[in-house]
């Protein structure tokens, strides 16, 4: 719960062991049925799933995430609490130890989709949420409701109340954030409650992102 602040490039550094951050249930977290969740990962082990961020709940709770799976396979989906999920995914092997990746999950209203470095993934069948998120649980990185830890590095997390088009998450994988109006697609804002910049709650140590 202590604020750090870094100055320079730098992200978080999760062990793996009881590190995460928790943003809270700000309402500006409880997205409708437009939605894109980023962030710029590295993990430093693959045998193991983990929690890289999102808003999660139980099975009666909306909610949109992105995690890791078991051989650095990649999951993401946002979920309704009754009918369905938009579900997409990645194979093992996606991602690696020691290498840096952008994630982006996108869902438009009919459609999630899944971006590694800014390019598609893949596609989920067609679904139309009924209802905004909600449930108790916060906005959360590194940690799923305080277990399913990431362990490794993440930087740049965001999340906008619409579906980024591909040209878009294509740019932020590029630029990141730090983006200017003379490189094209210019990015929305995200919103300023879900930008998880380095120093606003965190780990004990910061590193600098590399590609």
């Amino acid at each position: 719960n202590t604020p750090l602040s870094y100055s320079g490039n730098r992200s978080l550094s999760f062990d793996g062991t009881g590190d995460w951050v928790d943003m809270g249930t700000d309402s500006l977290l409880s997205l409708g049925n437009n939605l894109t969740v980023s962030a710029f990962v590295q993990t430093s082990a693959t045998n193991s799933a983990g929690f890289i961020v999102g808003k999660a709940g139980g099975s009666s709770n909306k909610f949109y995430t992105i995690s890791i799976g078991t051989g650095g396979s990649i999951a993401a989906n946002t979920f309704d609490g009754g009918s369905g999920a938009a579900n997409v995914s990645a194979a093992a092997g996606t991602l690696m130890p020691g290498q840096w990746y952008h994630l982006a999950y996108a869902y438009d209203g009919q459609f999630g989709r899944l971006y590694v470095d800014g390019v598609l993934v893949d596609t989920s069948a067609e679904f139309i949420r009924s209802s905004t998120q909600s449930g108790t649980t916060g906005f959360q990185v590194a940690a799923r409701n305080n277990g399913n830890d990431f362990p490794g590095l993440i930087d740049e997390v965001a999340v906008w109340d619409s579906g980024l088009s591909p040209e878009n998450i294509e740019h932020l994988a590029l630029y990141g954030l730090n983006f200017t109006l003379t490189q094209p697609a210019p990015i929305p804002e995200p919103g300023s409650f879900a930008l998880l910049g380095l120093g606003l709650l965190g780990m004990v140590r910061g590193f600098r992102r590399r590609r």
